[in-house]
Parts: structure tokens; C-alpha cells; sequence
């Protein structure tokens, strides 16, 4: 309990330098939003100014998102899938289209991938489906080497080709 209460405090002096700082652009993870919302530690802060969230590490809570995007007149939050993996994200909201919590709108720019089915068959583009996600070799911030292993064998060993790719 006491490391509760101590993380609770913690996060209320972040959440005031937020605000005092007039903070525009938030980056979230969604696990520091679920504690602000189960302590209460948000309430009487002023974040009007935050004009969009960022939410990128771990899949979102629709509920949490709801109620984090209503302290900042509902600022989108545009979500964001690959950054620990890849240091970039290969998909993405935008604030181009309309956005629904924890749902992603786009491919990231330069980005190109497929969905392959239990036996590395590409499903349709255009229906909605489940599988692994197989990432084109070239885009924008991607890497082609490793410094302490061999590239292709970690990152592209036993996977289906794709239009000869």
C-alpha cells in the first residue's frame, strides 16, 4: 500500500508539470493511465491545452481511454503499434481520419505489410481478418543490420515470401 501511495504522489507531481508546462502533445503508455484513473490523482488538473495523446507500448484500454481523452475536451489519442520493436511503428492512427480508441486507421508512411494466415498465405486487404503481421523488408527507420547477430536469420528465418519478397 505504501508503494501505491507513493507512485500515486509521484505521478501527481508529472501530472502538474504537465500542466504547469503547457504541455500540447502527451505520449502515453496505457498502464500509467489506469492507476491515474483508479486514484483519482487527476482531479481539479486543468489540461485543456493537450491537443492530442500519443499511446504506444502495450495494447489500450477502450474505458481508460474514454475517460483520459475527456480530461482534454476529448483529445484524440492516436494509437501507435510496433515502437518497442522496432523503434517506429508500422501502423498507426492520424489525425487525417476519424479514430476510435485502441483501434488503429493506416499503415505507417513508407510502410507496407501483410497479414499472413496459420499457413503464410496473404489474406484479403479488404476484409477484416486475424494472423501475423508480415513487414515488408524496406521503410522508412527500419534497420538493415544488426551489431551482435546476423540480420536475416533473427528477423527473417522461416518466413513465407510474398510476392517474391
Amino acid at each position: 500500500m505504501a508503494l501505491i501511495k507513493l507512485l500515486t504522489r509521484l505521478s501527481l507531481l508529472v501530472l502538474h508539470l504537465f500542466q504547469d508546462a503547457g504541455v500540447t502533445i502527451l505520449g502515453i503508455v496505457p498502464s500509467l493511465v489506469k492507476p491515474w484513473k483508479s486514484t483519482q490523482c487527476m482531479e481539479g488538473l486543468e489540461w485543456t491545452k493537450i491537443k492530442s495523446f500519443g499511446s504506444i507500448g502495450e495494447t489500450s484500454n477502450i474505458d481508460d481511454d474514454l475517460w483520459l481523452s475527456s480530461k482534454s475536451f476529448y483529445s484524440p489519442i492516436i494509437e501507435f503499434c510496433g515502437g518497442t520493436e522496432l523503434a517506429s511503428s508500422y501502423i498507426q492512427g492520424n489525425h487525417l481520419q476519424p479514430q476510435a480508441f485502441g483501434a488503429f486507421s493506416n499503415a505507417s508512411m513508407t510502410t507496407g505489410f501483410v497479414i499472413l494466415d496459420d499457413h503464410g498465405a496473404p489474406r484479403p486487404d479488404d476484409q477484416p481478418c486475424v494472423g501475423e503481421v508480415g513487414l515488408f523488408l524496406v521503410y522508412m527507420g527500419a534497420t538493415d543490420r544488426l551489431l551482435n547477430a546476423d540480420h536475416e536469420e533473427v528477423y527473417f528465418k522461416g518466413m513465407p515470401t510474398y510476392k517474391g519478397v
